[in-house]
Order: structure tokens, then C-alpha cells, then sequence
């Protein structure tokens, strides 16, 4: 539950749909550079991370520790 709470959190906060951010973590799209700085700052990360990462290290990324812990 927590996951698609924050799915949903940060594909408002980078101004995109959750349907968006979910391909992108399953690795089936790729954002676009100016989505990727968008997506970096929501999730206080590096662009490079959204454009070049792993599925996986995606997802950890847009997990913060508060909401990691819950």
C-alpha cells in the first residue's frame, strides 16, 4: 500500500501520471531529460539515476526514509 501511495505522491509532485511513473519502474519507458530532472527533484535524486538506472534502483530511490519506515 505504501508503494502506490508514493506512486502516486511523486507523479504529482514531477508533474506526470502515475501510470507514467509506473512504466518507468518496471522498466518498460524511459523519461525524457526535462521529465527526468523533474521526477530528480521530487525525489531529491540526480537525473542520470532516472535516465540511466535500473527498474530497481528507481524504486528505492522514490521511497524516502519516513516512508520506508512506515
Amino acid at each position: 500500500m505504501v508503494m502506490k501511495i508514493t506512486i502516486t505522491k511523486r507523479a504529482l509532485e514531477a508533474g506526470i501520471s502515475q501510470g507514467f511513473l509506473s512504466n518507468i519502474l518496471c522498466g518498460r519507458r524511459r523519461p525524457h531529460y526535462k521529465t527526468a530532472k523533474k521526477l530528480a527533484a521530487a525525489t531529491n535524486t540526480d537525473p542520470i539515476l532516472w535516465l540511466e538506472g535500473t527498474p530497481e534502483e528507481i524504486r528505492q530511490a522514490i521511497l524516502k526514509p519516513e516512508e520506508a519506515a512506515a
